[in-house]
């Protein structure tokens, strides 16, 4: 069985601000969203007003954000999350006709995918 995650506060807050940032590319967090965001906020302590203030706009400085948690299992985790919330997303994606709201969203979850560093 594996230990418990011990995150730092500023892991905590890293990993949010990247979540935020995706959540925020089309406006305000969506319904699908503001569920995570609060199940995440009790789970980490923190409020909104901790980090909605750095929004990263593009798709390296999201990955930076998250290759500074020490932890990989917090970087799988983060990719599991954006993987279930835009889960719908993901089979057009796949399925239909490209928009360019799919191709958008293809490029940044495969650009994180292959700069998040997952070995380490």
């Amino acid at each position: 069985m594996q230990k418990p995650l011990q995150l730092t506060q500023e892991e905590k807050l890293r990993f949010m601000r990247a979540l935020y940032s995706i959540f925020i590319r089309d406006g305000e967090p969506n319904d699908a969203e503001h569920p995570v965001l609060r199940l995440l906020n009790e789970c980490f302590n923190l409020s909104i007003s901790e980090y909605q203030h750095y929004v990263h706009i593009n798709d390296a400085d999201i990955a930076k954000e998250i290759n500074a948690i020490q932890d990989v299992r917090v970087r799988i985790y983060f990719m599991r999350i954006i993987h279930d919330v835009y889960r719908e997303e993901i089979q057009y994606w796949f399925k239909g006709p490209n928009t360019d709201d799919s191709k958008r969203f293809a490029y940044m979850y495969g650009y994180l995918r292959e700069q998040i560093d997952f070995d380490s």
